[in-house]
């Protein structure tokens, strides 16, 4: 992957193959997927504050993830045009009036679902199973709209150079879903020794 440096006049995108030059000309498009390998770019309402806790950000960088393989490749069934994107970082653009974490200029990493960071799940480390989560899957566009952006968007210390990017996008969603794989591999393999452990017990 590769991006440009993320300002407001040299925003990079990664998609599918939609010219980047658009992306700075058409802030009111994004990408959407139709049908099986049928991506379009195409005009949509700019994104606005909707809600004191939102934010807007110019994206820096989004990629495909593997699970957008699976309706544009056909095998899952798309009902109706989607938007795409769920891997994301940028630049914060607006900030909505109780919003108290992020602020205009700041670069900051998403993740695919909105949280409010304070819910139970949320205070035990499950993020993604907020009780008031919001899938954000407009990413691939120039500007994208945060729910709950204090709980779903982390700063760095400073912008990024351009060669660290990619490796910061990947925080949005792969390292997420590493971090939680590993701490579930370690419950079921105890689980799994435990049983096994209790069933030989039983035996004698």
């Amino acid at each position: 992957m590769a991006a440009l440096p993320c300002t407001k006049d040299e925003g990079a995108i990664l998609h599918f193959g939609i010219p980047r030059a658009k992306y700075k000309e058409n802030e009111d498009a994004r990408n959407s997927l139709y049908g099986p390998r049928d991506v379009r770019f195409e005009e949509r309402e700019i994104p606005k504050i909707i809600k004191p806790t939102d934010a807007i950000i110019r994206t820096c960088a989004t990629c495909v993830c593997g699970s957008d393989l699976w309706p544009y490749r056909g095998i899952n069934a798309i009902p109706q045009p989607t938007p795409m994107g769920h891997e994301y970082c940028g630049i914060v653009e607006e900030v909505g009036s109780a919003v108290r974490s992020v602020k205009p200029g700041q670069f900051v990493i998403g993740s695919f679902f909105a949280s409010d960071n304070t819910c139970p799940n949320c205070q035990v480390g499950y993020q993604s199973s907020c009780q008031q989560r919001e899938l954000v899957n407009t990413a691939q566009a120039p500007l994208v709209r945060v729910p709950m952006a204090d709980g779903t968007l982390v700063a760095t210390p400073a912008v990024p150079s351009n060669d660290l990017i990619p490796s910061l996008l990947t925080l949005s969603d792969v390292m997420g879903t590493g971090w939680f794989a590993a701490p579930d591999t370690t419950r079921v393999t105890s689980e799994f020794v435990a049983s096994r452990k209790c069933i030989g017990r039983n035996r004698k």
